[in-house]
């Protein structure tokens, strides 16, 4: 290939991964780059119904693929920065995928993500969104993640018990 052609092709290249120029966007006017779980949360509750579905598709993702790190030995920093992320989201996501339970095309996608948290204070919520919802694939993510949630909070209180400490009061259906 010439000089111009190579050139050429790496301008495309360049421009195709959003490396030139100004920030390339995604869905609405925010650059791709910002995909924080403040801001991804923030997307959960204020913007349109495409950001919404974009926004817990990429929680998710982000709470899938840091569950599969947090696995690892605590001296590993990839360890320690997914319970981090976790902690984040734990702290951020939730709240607002509770409250974005309120929106039909929400409802599967913030169960799986509360249920992969093990969010205790969802447990309400959830189990209110499953008597009012419809749709079967909600209704299985509801359960899966109501039912992930009991459990986790069983195990808990055994090992509470196990260490000698006081359990906490059962949260309320």
């Amino acid at each position: 290939m010439t000089l111009p052609a190579l050139l050429l092709l790496g301008i495309s290249v360049a421009q195709a991964q959003g490396t030139m120029g100004g920030p390339s966007t995604g869905p609405g006017s925010r650059p791709m780059g910002d995909l924080s779980i403040r801001q991804l949360s923030l997307d959960l509750l204020e913007s349109d119904r495409s950001e919404r579905i974009f926004a817990v598709r990429e929680l998710n993702r982000l709470a899938r693929s840091n569950l599969r790190l947090a696995d690892g030995p605590l001296q590993r920093d990839s360890t320690a920065e997914a319970l981090s992320t976790l902690s984040g989201l734990d702290e951020l996501a939730a709240p607002a995928c509770i409250l974005g339970l309120r929106h039909p095309e929400l409802v599967a996608g913030c169960a799986l993500l509360l249920g992969r948290l093990e969010t205790a204070a969802a447990l309400g919520p959830l189990q209110a969104a499953a008597q009012a919802e419809p749709r079967a694939r909600s209704q299985r993510a509801l359960a899966q993640a109501i039912a992930a949630i009991k459990q986790a909070v069983a195990e808990e209180r055994a090992q509470q018990a196990k260490d000698g400490e006081a359990p906490p009061a059962a949260p309320r259906p």
